[in-house]
C-alpha cells in the first residue's frame, strides 16, 4: 500500500518533493501531490499542484483543481 493509502499524507508529500526534485517533468508526481495535500486540507497547495499536472497534460487534474476551485 502507498502512503496516501494508508492515510499518511506528509510522508506521500516528501516522497512526491523528491521524486519532483528527480524529475521536474513527472506530472504524476504533481497530480499525486496534490491530491495528498487536499485531504490534508491544504486547498491552495492542492490547486497549485494541480495546476501545474493540468499544466502538463493530465487531463484529470484539470477536471480536479476546477472541482477544487467551485469548492472554495
Amino acid at each position: 500500500m502507498t502512503y496516501v493509502n494508508k492515510g499518511l499524507y506528509d510522508n506521500a508529500i516528501k516522497d512526491y518533493n523528491k521524486a519532483i526534485a528527480l524529475d521536474p517533468s513527472y506530472s504524476k508526481a504533481y497530480h499525486n501531490r496534490g491530491y495528498a495535500y487536499y485531504m490534508m486540507g491544504n486547498l491552495s497547495e492542492a490547486a497549485a499542484d494541480l495546476y501545474k499536472a493540468c499544466d502538463m497534460g493530465i487531463e484529470i487534474s484539470c477536471s480536479a483543481r476546477k472541482a477544487l476551485l467551485q469548492q472554495r
